[in-house]
């Protein structure tokens, strides 16, 4: 199966006879449902900008079902990370970022477990303990992944220009690319630093 989320909702096609088999209406005010559906053990996450929130669906390879729904998770642009049973995303719009925060919420009931302001509208991505992330002032950060709290370890001004790109880890080297085209890398392996 194949879950796409396009303008008018969340699409679940089958690849072999290439039909759609469910659907769940998922409207944006402004045609722009941008987030790819997360998938996990039978559920579907899907998240929207312009205050529309995030919704849990189950799928049983026939039908979906909502299992909660909740306003604390509204991807504008950028998709949310999945690590152990938490969501980690930017909630918020982009043209005003200054209301813009960093929000873990549960994968098993959306309940939001804490929010963090001054990154931004920015990207993020992870490893199995880090949240490697991209505010949207060209700095990278980065942070533990835990549920309990937002625990920055470091930050490092990368570029003067708006970051909405989603960092990208390679062999020890983080690359971020800004909205002007420019790259940046920072190296990240422990032999590199002083």
């Amino acid at each position: 199966f194949l879950a796409a989320l396009n303008n008018d909702g969340l699409s679940v096609v089958d690849l072999q006879d290439k039909k759609e088999v469910a659907f769940f209406e998922w409207d944006s005010p402004y045609g722009t449902n941008a987030t790819t559906p997360l998938y996990h053990n039978g559920q579907i996450f899907v998240s929207s900008g312009y205050n529309i929130g995030c919704v849990m669906l189950s799928f049983d390879g026939n039908e979906l079902a909502k299992v909660w729904e909740s306003k604390d998770m509204r991807n504008h642009m950028n998709s949310c990370i999945l690590r152990n049973g938490y969501l980690y995303g930017f909630d918020g719009n982009s043209h005003i970022r200054r209301t813009v925060t960093l929000n873990c919420i549960s994968w098993s009931d959306g309940q939001l477990q804490w929010a963090e302001r001054g990154l931004g509208c920015g990207a993020l991505s992870a490893t199995p303990d880090h949240l490697l992330i991209c505010s949207d002032l060209g700095e990278l950060v980065l942070a533990k992944t835990s549920p309990k709290e937002f625990d920055e370890l470091g930050r490092v001004k990368v570029m003067d220009e708006q970051c909405w790109t989603v960092p990208v880890l390679c062999n020890g080297l983080v690359y971020c690319r800004g909205a002007e085209g420019t790259l940046a890398c920072v190296d990240v392996r422990p032999e590199s630093q002083p």
